[in-house]
């Protein structure tokens, strides 16, 4: 519903298709997904969708009073921004598409009441006859999203100064200063009806034939029958019976005193069951010129097999993909600002070449042995996925921006330009590092295709440990294994540090059973080696680490990785019994569980004394379970005059 506001601030975003705008800033896009068209006390969804099935398909180009198409202003808070062309044909293929931007502009479809003093051209038929639209130039109708991050015409911020209006019985009407009432502007612009000067030039041969041939085309009012040239508002090819026509050498060689074959607007379009090409042959090697609008609708078609294409703006709504070029032969399409949609995406061929600046809405993908050559020196930007698998330069001071994801199989040159990515950029080539070098090993670098993840990982060398991964200096994981996926070719590095020196602790257990030496504090790296003595009584068994034997030798060495604390065990070895029983002699001694002992024996002499060197084996036993050992040597009370024993631990 109509309010009364400030001139700019209420206009809202519809879309335009080939408004030629001279500057768009390249923020970062903030999207927004449409919705359909709501009903309410102040909307009717079924009345936009009556009003919009009245409106022709192939108008969108804007007229003044005097059927002129390259005066139309735009004004933000009376501020001049641009004088030229417009064509809103994309704002009214959104309409179609119940594609709304109610959810950020209420008014978007609302119902247009006038005051007085607004817009005193437009015919008045009664309350909610008018329906009033927003014109934006950031979105894209295949996806359902627009953008409203960025700038139109350098300075104007959404929801801008540019409307729509359309009645009930298919008029519309386009304003680019609000509602003109306060305004510089105050009568709207024409598109249905047209004013009666801006009737268009018309194909009317219902074969196919040349386009220099005069007799092919019939414009209607003032001027006398001609080919297309600049003179006309628009040039249409939208006739029934299928047909092609032509441009090749012949319609070279008629204009060889014009290397530019200049026109205003083009529509090539035709009626259900007929389809109308238009064809550029190798032969064609002159430039044909579309300063405004470039429009293939339902039944048209482009083969543009040579030769060269500008247009200021391009629409595209056949349901084809826009090829340029025939996979062999030169040609090029060229960008004059603007903007320039393709529903069903561009692909440029082999040999084929995509130049100019503006703004491309659609998927792109550039075959091997196409180019994309961004050489204006001025912005080209696209908002869909890029598929490249040709080649890409970005010169000339040009700066090439890309929205959406970009594919790229093939070269991006952008020495002599710049390019900005807003998404994902793939296959991507991820590289580890280490640092300092000789901390550790990174793993996982490599190629990574388009939706995959990368998984890096860190091992420390000896003496070091992991920190963190790093990129660009900014800390993303202290994982040593980092999965993430990439947008972009990035360098990831693994960071460690030295370890502090270890200490290291010894004990005994019991703690009389012996003592330990060689703990204390030792560089990482360094060798170790603790020992233990055992007490008179005791036997060393081994060394443990968290109760974990680590050595049975007394004397242990090793290369620690950690603090440790090493536990010296020992166990009790001594005879703790001996008597004679009748003629016999019972021995009782302790060793440790495990152990093997033999008792020895030897004869004593009648002084009391023994040879060391006589003692002899005369039992071996292992203990298997306990520390107790007993041996009865039978008759060894008979010895005479003595009997000596000892017991020997067996290696």
């Amino acid at each position: 519903m109509k309010t009364r506001s400030a001139p700019i601030n209420r206009l809202a975003l519809a879309f335009a298709l080939a408004f030629p705008l001279a500057a768009a800033s390249t923020e970062a896009l903030t999207t927004n997904n449409f919705v359909a068209f709501p009903n309410n006390s102040t909307h009717s969804n079924a009345s936009v969708m009556a009003a919009i099935a009245n409106v022709p398909t192939n108008v969108g180009v804007v007229y003044d009073a005097n059927g002129q198409t390259n005066d139309i202003q735009i004004w933000n808070y009376n501020v001049g921004v641009y004088t030229g062309a417009v064509d809103i044909t994309s704002t009214l293929q959104r309409i179609r598409n119940n594609q709304s931007v109610a959810n950020t502009e209420s008014d978007d479809g609302g119902f247009f009441n006038f005051s007085s003093r607004e817009f005193p051209n437009i015919p008045r038929k009664g309350n909610n006859y008018y329906m009033e639209f927003m014109v934006w130039p950031f979105m894209n109708l295949t996806n359902g999203q627009y953008y409203t991050g960025t700038n139109a015409y350098g300075v104007m911020s959404y929801p801008g100064a540019m409307r729509l209006l359309v009645g009930l019985g298919g008029e519309v009407y386009f304003t680019g200063d609000h509602y003109g009432e306060d305004g510089p502007q105050q009568n709207a612009y024409y598109l249905v009806p047209l004013p009666s000067q801006a009737i268009g030039n018309s194909w009317t041969n219902a074969a196919s034939g040349k386009w220099e041939n005069a007799t092919n085309w019939n414009f209607s009012l003032t001027a006398p029958i001609a080919a297309p040239s600049n003179c006309d508002p628009a040039d249409l090819i939208t006739n029934g019976s299928s047909k092609t026509v032509t441009l090749d050498a012949f319609t070279a060689g008629y204009h060889t005193n014009l290397s530019v074959l200049s026109i205003n607007n083009l529509v090539v379009s035709a009626p259900a069951g007929s389809v109308n090409t238009l064809l550029l042959t190798s032969g064609f090697t002159n430039t044909l010129q579309i300063a405004t609008s470039f429009s293939i609708l339902s039944g048209g078609s482009l083969t543009l097999a040579g030769g060269t294409i500008t247009a200021g703006g391009t629409y595209v709504t056949n349901n084809q993909t826009f090829f340029v070029g025939d996979g062999t032969d030169a040609a090029t399409f060229q960008l004059n600002g603007g903007f320039h949609d393709f529903n069903n995406g561009i692909e440029i061929l082999s040999n084929a070449v995509l130049t100019g600046c503006g703004t491309i809405n659609g998927t792109v993908v550039v075959d091997p042995g196409g180019m994309i050559l961004a050489t204006c020196g001025g912005t080209l930007s696209v908002t869909a996925i890029v598929t490249n698998n040709g080649t890409i330069v970005v010169t000339n001071a040009t700066t090439m921006n890309f929205y959406g994801p970009v594919v790229n199989n093939g070269l991006i040159n952008s020495n002599a330009g710049t390019v900005q990515f807003s998404s994902t950029y793939c296959p991507v080539t991820v590289i580890t590092g280490s640092s300092p070098t000789g901390g550790g090993s990174a793993s996982g670098g490599g190629t990574v295709a388009c939706g995959s993840s990368a998984t890096v990982c860190a091992t420390a060398n000896l003496c070091y440990q992991f920190v963190n991964w790093t990129l660009n200096g900014n800390v993303v994981s202290t994982l040593p294994c980092y999965t993430f996926p990439p947008a972009s070719n990035v360098t990831v590095v693994a960071n460690f540090a030295p370890l502090a020196d270890y200490t290291i602790a010894t004990s005994s257990s019991p703690a009389g059973g012996g003592t330990t030496s060689g703990d204390g504090t030792y560089d990482c790296g360094a060798d170790v080696t603790v020992c233990a003595t055992a007490s008179v009584g005791y036997v060393f068994t081994d060394w443990t680490a968290n109760s974990s034997v680590v050595s049975t030798l007394p004397c242990y060495t090793f290369t620690p990785t950690n603090n440790e604390t090493l536990v010296a065990n020992f166990a009790p070895f001594q005879v703790t019994g001996i008597s004679i029983q009748t003629t016999n002699v019972l021995l009782i001694w302790q060793a440790p569980t495990g152990s093997t002992n033999a008792l020895q024996a030897t004869a004593g002499d009648e002084n009391g004394g023994y040879a060391t060197s006589g003692f002899v084996d005369i039992f071996a036993v292992t203990n298997m379970t306990g520390t107790a050992t007993n041996f009865l040597d039978v008759n060894g009370a008979t010895n005479q005059p003595s009997r000596y024993y000892r017991v020997r631990l067996v290696p």
